[in-house]
């Protein structure tokens, strides 16, 4: 994903649980992700556009399967091949 690497995924998931793709947009919405080191105003926006435009064209079933560790390679939902 745009913005995120291993190292922010993981931060992420340690430090608030976020695992989705659901979650990272609320929590982007709502700055959640300020407590966040390494997430600021401009990360934040970056991040929050990936996330919409992602929800936007993923089917409805992989958003909820989908989760912030998947890189293309490793993934094995069908509809994040273009990812």
């Amino acid at each position: 994903m745009p913005g995120i690497g291993q190292v922010l995924a993981r931060r992420l998931y340690r430090g608030l649980g976020i695992h989705t793709l659901d979650e990272l947009a609320q929590a982007s919405q709502d700055d959640t992700l300020r407590q966040v080191p390494g997430f600021g105003h401009e990360r934040i926006e970056r991040v929050r556009s990936a996330v919409d435009t992602m929800l936007a064209e993923m089917p409805v079933q992989a958003k909820k399967r989908h989760n912030l560790a998947c890189s293309e390679a490793a993934c094995q939902e069908p509809a994040c091949s273009k990812w």
